[in-house]
């Protein structure tokens, strides 16, 4: 399932994001294959904007699922959104 960048920017809308965020991760098509991120940070960003076959989960199913808190799974996609922007630059 492809998704657009329409769907992307309504997901990221109902958790707060912010347009760079948004555009951040419609970039992530670009970027997802790269050592950018790891393994499981790629798990997470998918889980939580629903992209890469994955459902789109809410904070806790994602903490719940990787057994960490929904804090910290606030921080690494904060983390992530800002790792995914500094290499979409570098291409």
């Amino acid at each position: 399932m492809t998704i657009t960048p329409e769907q992307i920017k309504f997901r990221a809308g109902k958790i707060g994001a912010s347009l760079e965020a948004i555009e951040t991760v419609i970039m992530w098509g670009q970027v997802r294959d790269s050592a950018t991120l790891s393994d499981r940070d790629k798990k997470i960003m998918a889980q939580i904007f629903g992209v890469d076959g994955e459902e789109e989960m809410p904070y806790k199913e994602v903490a719940e699922w990787h057994k960490i808190s929904k804090q910290r799974v606030r921080q690494l996609v904060a983390r992530n959104l800002r790792k995914l922007k500094n290499r979409a630059k570098e291409l």
